[in-house]
């Protein structure tokens, strides 16, 4: 038997509702759900209400759509176990998914590991963009938005969350150039 006053509650969803009531009201009782969840949930259920915010930047969507392809596939054995970060599992299998979509449309009906892998899997992605706030198919992800990510360094990243850039201001060139002097 657990006694409910030594429980410990970890706050899910609703941290910014949560944070407008507490400081900018006198309400001392809000209404909650209280509800069991793995850790594999409840960080599928952040990353979810995250998506659901207006004022996401370019980069914060994008890694927010690769985690949560990410946390709802980890547990799919065949879900590129070898890689060690997020992205690099999500490009794999968006890889990997993007070319059985190639070969389908060409009517080469080669059954290769990674056609296994895409074919087993693809649904499951079509799944999570299909469900996504914002309508966005995985294969323009796949092709416009991940290579965002995969061509930009993590300082660089962090500028364009932090200056808010759009995907436009990300992959525009520099309108200066550098001045090199040489002593």
């Amino acid at each position: 038997m657990t006694d409910k006053k030594k429980e410990k509650y970890k706050l899910i969803v609703g941290e910014r509702r949560f944070r407008a009531v507490r400081d900018w009201t006198k309400e001392t009782n809000i209404l909650a759900r209280i509800i069991e969840a793995s850790d594999q949930k409840s960080c599928r259920m952040g990353l979810i209400e995250n998506l659901q915010r207006e004022d996401l930047c370019a980069l914060e969507e994008i890694n927010g759509i690769v985690g949560l392809i990410d946390i709802t596939l980890i547990s799919d054995i065949s879900y590129l176990p070898s890689e060690k970060t997020p992205l690099k599992r999500v490009h794999g299998l968006l890889a990997s998914s993007n070319i059985v979509r190639l070969r389908k449309g060409c009517g080469d009906d080669t059954r290769s590991v990674n056609d296994h892998f895409g074919r087993k899997l693809t649904p499951k992605i079509e799944e999570i963009f299909r469900n996504l706030p914002k309508k966005l198919k995985w294969q323009s992800f796949y092709r416009n938005d991940l290579p965002l990510l995969l061509g930009i360094c993590e300082k660089v990243q962090k500028d364009a969350i932090e200056l808010r850039l759009n995907k436009s201001q990300i992959i525009a060139p520099p309108t200066h150039s550098l001045l090199f002097l040489f002593f």
